[in-house]
């Protein structure tokens, strides 16, 4: 066998089995499929049993474990125990896209030389991403070439040759806290040779809703995603990965939307706290244009709301009357109305 296809999944069943109807019927002899169950409450053999019944030539493995192990290191384990050459770890709530078996099996094939692939969902496939697959060389290049670091973090879109970084698993779970371990198995492992492909191929047609009570938590992100810069790296390197890691994703107006907003659909018992550590842990980087004022006028909100929205709307007119486009308040203030 090439290739092992590992689901890591936790109390999702029901999620589980509309995602591997898709998946079953493309798994070839140089596949095995193997379930890593978290100790879910009702074992997820019980759920799948009848479906894999209808594949008998396919191989499934469905493993146990004896106690929840959280779900980076669920997700680890599937990388420890591989036991072939490749591993693409499928999340338990996406659905493949048609031929996404051969794809990767194909693309194994043709480039003997690489240990990592990034592969595309259908969403950002539709946006234009990624246009042409392109291939970097060592930790350097892997750092100037990356587009999407969000979709290095997906890890339904990544496939790894196992060997080379089951040697640094330990890095993986060292940053389980971070929820960036993609990354931190990535950048401890590529040195000066080493081979990733970005590919413009898609493996995941779509992801499945979960249920809120079973989805990641984006305060534990925002807390976690700044740790992956302590990393042993260059100063060019790290200026240039921080810029790409934190440009986009943590930026004042999304913790502040995440924590006023979108934070009543989650647990987040101290926002006051938690915005003053994000800020804390990202301001030092200097990756956002004028982000100690930016954190200033956010602050407010959460001391005198009224002043400080009033403040944020006048910072939008300033802004906008400068053309400064990168300070994007205006989608804060729609969120917040």
């Amino acid at each position: 066998m090439i290739l092992t296809i590992a689901i890591p999944t936790y109390n999702r069943n029901e999620t589980l089995k509309k995602s591997i109807v898709h998946l079953l019927p493309q798994i070839t002899p140089d596949c095995q499929l193997v379930i890593q169950d978290n100790h879910s409450d009702t074992p997820v053999a019980e759920s799948v049993n009848n479906i894999c019944k209808c594949y008998p030539g396919v191989s499934v493995k469905i493993v146990r474990h004896r106690w929840n192990l959280g779900a980076t290191a669920n997700i680890l384990r599937c990388l420890e125990v591989c036991e072939t050459e490749w591993i693409w770890i499928l999340g338990d709530d996406d659905i493949v896209a048609a031929g996404a078996v051969d794809t990767v099996l194909k693309n194994v094939s043709n480039n003997d030389d690489s240990i990592y692939f990034s592969f595309l969902t259908q969403a950002h496939k539709d946006t234009g991403a990624r246009r042409l697959s392109y291939r970097s060389r060592g930790r350097s290049e892997f750092i100037q070439m990356l587009d999407c670091a969000h979709l290095l973090n997906f890890m339904s879109c990544s496939v790894w040759r196992a060997e080379p970084f089951r040697q640094h698993i330990s890095t993986g779970f060292d940053y389980a806290y971070s929820m960036g371990w993609t990354f931190a198995l990535l950048l401890t492992t590529l040195r000066d040779s080493e081979v990733v492909v970005f590919s413009n191929e898609v493996l995941v047609l779509k992801s499945t809703i979960s249920p809120i009570v079973n989805r990641w938590s984006f305060r534990r992100f925002l807390l976690g995603w700044p740790t992956l810069l302590e990393i042993n790296l260059s100063k060019t390197e790290g200026r240039i990965l921080g810029r790409k890691l934190l440009g986009r994703m943590i930026t004042p107006e999304t913790i502040a939307a995440y924590l006023l907003v979108d934070q009543t659909k989650y647990a987040c018992p101290d926002r006051f706290l938690t915005y003053d550590l994000v800020k804390g842990r990202i301001a030092p980087y200097k990756i956002h244009r004028l982000s100690w004022l930016r954190f200033a006028i956010y602050r407010l909100l959460f001391i005198k709301p009224e002043l400080g929205w009033s403040i944020v709307r006048r910072a939008i007119q300033v802004a906008n009357r400068l053309g400064v486009k990168s300070i994007d308040l205006s989608d804060m203030e729609g969120r917040a109305a």
